[in-house]
């Protein structure tokens, strides 16, 4: 594909660069131009589930760019005819599933007016991918389902699983792992199986390709991912615990807590809890210190869970706390069926 600045015509592949890499739509007039998701520098930032195909006027799609024209060579194929490709991406409107690697504006152009998916930039989509922020959140009800312990990987999970004496337990570190195995192919592409988890003497998993954290409590599982140290903890509102907890404040954390009215109390102390716990996950300390643990520092970011009729409170620790993204209510059945 050859480009040129010179005017675009109905059914034309056309692009904009925007940063490091180009947007591209198909173009129908300077009122309509059909593309898969807005450019990015026009609109708020959406999760894939919400970007799809759209059409907006060329003064949008350019957003102050310069609008480069395709024009296809004899490598890239049989092009469509002109009134075929705009039928084509006019029916795609309102169709999601975007993806930066595998599904983006270039892969939508590309399949208009050619009938296949391509893109040209993937090796530039993947490095801008890799070099943003990421903190993504799941969470999962356990499902009343046996578990498959023979799909467990690695194998020392397996038996860190098997060793478990206590089935409760044992059911919710099996389904916290699928949650996890989900999320790494959800998020980044990556396959479980083809990753290399170590175990340190603290009883921490890591892998060298990204950050992970896990938690489980009382039916609900949640998994936190990464380009940098992270830590998520979900915790079921207990009353019965308040006096123990009560124990794990700081002095100043003593004090606020006396200002707390009696029927907030266990939420506010649930809370405290698991900034404790996921700032801890996120740091490198061999030993778990909660009354010694700051909670102020900006780093964490909790919210309120209802799952069954039990409240929990979810908290991430992360320096990209900004970047947050929830997953919530994902089937663990689905994925192991």
């Amino acid at each position: 594909m050859k480009w040129s600045l010179d005017g675009a015509r109905l059914g034309d592949m056309v692009r904009v660069k925007l940063g490091s890499i180009y947007h591209y739509g198909i173009f129908v007039s300077d009122e309509e131009v059909v593309q898969f998701g807005l450019a990015p520098t026009s609109r708020r930032a959406l999760k894939d589930s919400e970007v799809e195909v759209c059409a907006s006027s060329i003064e949008q799609f350019l957003c102050g760019g310069f609008l480069e024209v395709g024009i296809p060579e004899r490598k890239d194929g049989k092009t469509r005819k002109p009134k075929t490709v705009v039928e084509y991406a006019r029916s795609c409107i309102g169709k999601k599933g975007y993806n930066i690697l595998y599904n983006n504006c270039e892969h939508f152009a590309y399949e208009c007016l050619f009938g296949q998916k391509k893109c040209t930039q993937a090796d530039d989509v993947r490095k801008l991918f890799r070099s943003m922020p990421i903190l993504h959140v799941y969470t999962a009800k356990i499902p009343d389902k046996k578990l498959c312990l023979d799909t467990v990987y690695p194998e020392q999970r397996k038996n860190e699983i098997l060793e478990c004496s206590n089935q409760k337990v044992r059911k919710e570190k099996y389904y916290a792992w699928e949650l996890l195995k989900y999320a790494l192919s959800r998020t980044f592409g990556y396959k479980i199986q083809n990753l290399q988890f170590d175990k340190d003497k603290n009883g921490k998993w890591s892998v060298k390709e990204c950050f992970f954290s896990i938690s489980h409590s009382n039916g609900i599982v949640a998994v936190a991912l990464s380009r940098s140290a992270v830590g998520v903890d979900v915790e079921a509102i207990n009353k019965q615990k308040q006096r123990v907890l009560e124990k794990v404040l700081t002095r100043k954390e003593r004090k606020a807590f006396d200002k707390v009215c009696e029927s907030e109390r266990a939420t506010w102390l649930t809370q405290k809890w698991t900034e404790k716990e996921s700032i801890f996950k996120a740091g490198k300390e061999a030993k778990f210190r909660p009354s010694k643990t700051q909670t102020n520092g900006g780093r964490t970011k909790s919210k309120s869970v209802r799952l069954d009729g039990v409240e929990y409170v979810l908290t991430v620790c992360s320096d990209n706390i900004k970047q947050l993204k929830y997953f919530e209510d994902i089937s663990l059945v689905k994925q192991n069926d």
